[in-house]
């Protein structure tokens, strides 16, 4: 299944991540996606005025100390659990006056946090503003996730059914949709509001493509041609999917060039390949 680069694009959150040991990065995810958590500096004005708003409310969560917990000492260094908002990670942090690695940190949390083998844990950074906190010279911060797809679902301003109008073929159901952000929100070291501002953000960003248009282009290295399609991107994909490899229309002058969808509003190319 090809991925539609204009609605399928993984929201990253600059964090250093690490789970048991050292998990290596998953694929890009197939989310009805676009900006990051802190760029919403693209789209219409109605889509940015939509996002600020959804912002400022996420924003506005007090960060309140709700837990904060002495858990016990392992090689010289503390461990003690906080959180600041009540949808938020569970926070680990382990201290020392001396420096210490990551894989020290993760050393002494398995020793001292209880069942963290089995637990959703993710290495966030080093923190020197959580270290002072607790007067301490050096913290390395861990978040503990329990992101729950039912929590996601009724925080969200659109509705099941509302995402399920939008989908087409090349679209995950909203279930996947749900469960990709997690996976994205945990990857990446994010919040809960990161989840449900990335969710939001997606499904504003469906709607303005639920008025775009596309075309189907030839190129080579000499010339270019396209059909003049104002059609959905599915009917371009179709159209390509018939006839390359025969000598129907342009196939047959641009063969070993490219063929492509290209919109016709921003003129973004959203998908290409080799004509046969």
């Amino acid at each position: 299944m090809e991925v539609r680069n204009d609605i399928t694009r993984k929201t990253t959150v600059q964090k250093t991540n690490r789970k048991n040991n050292g998990a290596e990065n998953k694929p890009a995810l197939n989310l009805f996606c676009r900006l990051s958590i802190s760029d919403i500096g693209a789209g219409s004005k109605k889509h940015k005025t939509k996002l600020l708003t959804i912002k400022n409310k996420i924003m506005k969560t007090e960060s309140t100390n709700l837990e904060n917990s002495y858990i016990g000492s392992a090689d010289g260094r503390d461990v003690y659990t906080y959180r600041n908002s009540e949808n938020n990670p569970l926070s680990i942090c382990i201290l020392s006056d001396e420096p210490f690695s990551v894989e020290d940190a993760w050393d002494t949390l398995m020793e001292v946090y209880p069942n963290a083998e089995s637990k959703n844990i993710v290495f966030i950074e080093f923190d020197k503003g959580v270290a002072m906190n607790y007067n301490s010279q050096y913290a390395a911060v861990f978040h503990e996730y329990n992101l729950n797809p039912e929590l996601l679902e009724t925080s969200l301003s659109f509705t099941r059914e509302e995402y399920e109008e939008k989908r087409d073929d090349g679209i995950v159901s909203f279930d996947d949709f749900l469960k990709n952000i997690i996976e994205t929100v945990i990857e990446e070291g994010g919040t809960f509001e990161d989840a449900v501002f990335i969710a939001e953000d997606a499904f504003l960003k469906s709607e303005e493509d639920a008025v775009r248009t596309y075309d189907v282009r030839f190129n080579d290295e000499e010339d270019s041609n396209s059909k003049g399609f104002r059609e959905s991107f599915e009917y371009c994909k179709q159209y390509i999917e018939m006839y390359n490899g025969s000598n129907h229309s342009y196939f047959a002058d641009y063969k070993g060039g490219t063929v492509s969808i290209v919109c016709n509003e921003t003129g973004e190319t959203i998908y290409e390949e080799e004509i046969k």
